[in-house]
């Protein structure tokens, strides 16, 4: 049994290695802002009553979508019955570990490697997510064609009967993926299959916006992101995307609003800063484009864009040297910066 452990250790490193730099990308992508302020109880919560979720759509996928959204704190009965769910098979796999091997690594499988994405330590604004179960649900599969097999071992015809279920399962996941896929045609289809499903969900309602954005029906756009600041007033993307519809539309003063918005839920929001800067500076107040240019490039110190807008803004102040000088400093950026 040693050995057994002691060769599994350089795939644990490796395992701890990755979810290290994931951890440190996540959080210098500024993916960790979100919901940064969950206690350590309501992360083990939605952890709990994440893993009863995964089970239950494995089994009855019904419901899927391409984001659901983190209720903040889950109902004490949702989390106390997921909580007695993932015990009492774990107890289970525990006590048949030696009768049934097959129960013991299934189901540890399917919890250990779901630990890394199971939300304790919180990224993005999701509560869970379908992606996250491929390699997980290799241990429950384990355990379903193991116990089938052990079930059915005395069967007289037993292959023959295993491979006309196996046919008739594999034929209804195919219409059922058919199906599904119908859900992801395009932006506007996966986002309104998403808020269908579930509730409260702004991001979705943000994506859909930006979906119908690029489709150029703005109108569409503007609705959908009116309704994300309704449920989310603190969610500063929505008021930069109704920004750019309303930029879109030539209503500068309506985007230079929401563009001021945004920057009074997150000051730090570099493209807000930027659009309020090239915004701004339409309408010629060169004084305000540099608070805004400045404070950009203290955060980015080679944003093009913000250096760009500096240098205009200079320039319609007759600072023509310092224009210069900052507009050199753009073509010296490195592409891509």
């Amino acid at each position: 049994m040693l050995v057994l452990m002691v060769e599994k250790v350089p795939f644990f490193l490796l395992a701890a290695l990755v979810s290290a730099v994931t951890f440190v990308v996540q959080r210098n992508a500024d993916m960790m802002r979100d919901l940064a302020g969950l206690s350590f109880n309501a992360r083990l919560g939605n952890a709990l009553v994440s893993y009863a979720r995964y089970l239950g759509k494995m089994f009855w996928p019904s419901n899927l979508c391409a984001f659901y959204p983190h209720p903040g704190h889950w109902p004490l009965e949702e989390v106390l019955f997921a909580t007695l769910l993932v015990l009492c098979i774990s107890l289970m796999a525990f006590i048949l570990r030696h009768q049934r091997p097959y129960l013991f690594t299934g189901w540890f499988w399917f919890v250990g490697t779901l630990v890394p994405v199971i939300g304790l330590v919180q990224v993005g604004a999701q509560s869970m997510a379908d992606r996250y179960t491929y390699i997980p649900s290799v241990g429950i599969l384990m355990v379903l064609v193991w116990e089938t097999c052990r079930m059915t071992r005395k069967w007289r015809c037993q292959n023959i009967a295993l491979g006309a279920t196996t046919g008739v399962l594999a034929f209804v996941c195919i219409a059922l993926t058919r199906h599904q896929i119908g859900y992801w045609k395009d932006g506007v289809t996966v986002w309104q299959r998403a808020i269908a499903v579930t509730r409260n969900n702004y991001a979705a309602h943000n994506m859909l916006g930006r979906a119908w954005f690029l489709q150029r029906q703005v109108n569409e756009a503007i609705r959908e992101l009116q309704e994300v600041v309704r449920l989310n007033p603190d969610f500063a993307e929505a008021y930069c995307n109704l920004g750019r519809a309303y930029v879109s539309q030539g209503q500068l003063d309506e985007a230079i609003a929401y563009y001021q918005k945004a920057l009074d839920v997150r000051p730090d929001y570099v493209a807000a800063h930027n659009s309020l800067g090239s915004l701004l500076l339409q309408k010629g107040r060169a004084d305000q484009v540099m608070i805004h240019c400045q404070r950009a490039l203290e955060l980015e110190p080679d944003n093009v864009t913000a250096r760009n807008n500096l240098g205009f803004a200079f320039s319609l102040m007759g600072r023509l040297d310092e224009a210069a000088a900052q507009l050199q400093k753009v073509v010296e950026i490195p592409a891509g910066q």
